[in-house]
C-alpha cells in the first residue's frame, strides 16, 4: 500500500497521539523531589489522578490518587528502597496536592490536611518500626519541617539531625541548625549537604513531560502530511 494511502490513517493515529499525551491531558501526572538540608538523603517520585474530575478545595488527596511511586536515595544517589503505589500500601499515608498552585501541602503535622507523611512505617513487634519514610512536622514549635527516617536504622546511616536520618526546615538555615547542638557530629566534621547560610528546601514539583519518542514520532507525522498536502497543491 502507498505511502499516501497511509497518510490519512497515520495522521489520525498522531493527532490522537499528540492529544493523549499533550500538556493538558498530563495535567494530571506530577514528578517530585526532595533533598535533605543536612546529610543530602534524597526522594522522588510520581503521582497521578483523574485530571477530569472535580476536587474539594481543589485539593489531590490520597483517597483521590491513580498512582503513587517514591524512592529514597542515600547522599551517594544510590536507591535505597522504592514504594510502588505507596497511597494502597501504606495504612498511615497522607498526601495533599494543590492543583491551583500546584504544590504538594508540607506544613502541617503528618496527619494534618496540609501535611505529609509517605514510604513506610510498620511496627517490628518489639517496640519499633522498620521502613524508610518522608515526613512533615510533628511540632508546633516547628513549622516548615521535614524529616527522613530509616526507622529500623537498616542501612546504618550517621544521624543528621535530632534522631533523624536527614531533616530540611525551610525557615532556619544550616547554621542554625548546628547552633541547637542536635546536629550529627558526623556532619559537624565533615560537612552538610546544604551550605550554612543556606535554607531547607521544599518539596519540588513540576509536570512530567512529553515522552520525547512520541513527541517526534507525532511531529514527524504530522510534518509527512503536511508536506504531502502542499506537494498535492
Amino acid at each position: 500500500m502507498k505511502l499516501a494511502r497511509l497518510l490519512p490513517s497515520l495522521l489520525t493515529i498522531s493527532l490522537a497521539i499528540m492529544s493523549f499525551f499533550s500538556p493538558v491531558a498530563l495535567a494530571n501526572a506530577y514528578q517530585f523531589n526532595w533533598e535533605g538540608q543536612v546529610a543530602g538523603f534524597s526522594a522522588s517520585g510520581q503521582f497521578s489522578f483523574d485530571g477530569t474530575q472535580t476536587y474539594t478545595d481543589n485539593i489531590v488527596r490520597k483517597t483521590d490518587l491513580e498512582s503513587f511511586d517514591v524512592s529514597f536515595y542515600d547522599p551517594n544517589g544510590s536507591l535505597l528502597k522504592t514504594y510502588t503505589n505507596n497511597h494502597q500500601t501504606f495504612a498511615n499515608f497522607n498526601f495533599a496536592f494543590d492543583i491551583n498552585d500546584k504544590e504538594i501541602l508540607q506544613n502541617g503535622k503528618f496527619s494534618d490536611p496540609d501535611g505529609l507523611n509517605i514510604g513506610e512505617k510498620t511496627p517490628d513487634g518489639n517496640g519499633g518500626y522498620t521502613g524508610l519514610a518522608l515526613w512533615s512536622r510533628s511540632k508546633d514549635t516547628s513549622p516548615a519541617l521535614m524529616h527522613i527516617d530509616d526507622w529500623g536504622n537498616e542501612f546504618d546511616f550517621p544521624i543528621g539531625y535530632g534522631s533523624h536520618e536527614d531533616v530540611a526546615f525551610y525557615t532556619r538555615t544550616t547554621q542554625e541548625l548546628m547552633d541547637t547542638g542536635k546536629m550529627g557530629q558526623y556532619y559537624i566534621d565533615n560537612g552538610t549537604h546544604f551550605g550554612l547560610n543556606e535554607l531547607g528546601s521544599p518539596i519540588q514539583v513540576s509536570a512530567v513531560p512529553l515522552p520525547p519518542a512520541v513527541l517526534l514520532f507525532a511531529s514527524s507525522l504530522l510534518f509527512v502530511g503536511a508536506h504531502s498536502t502542499r506537494k498535492k497543491k
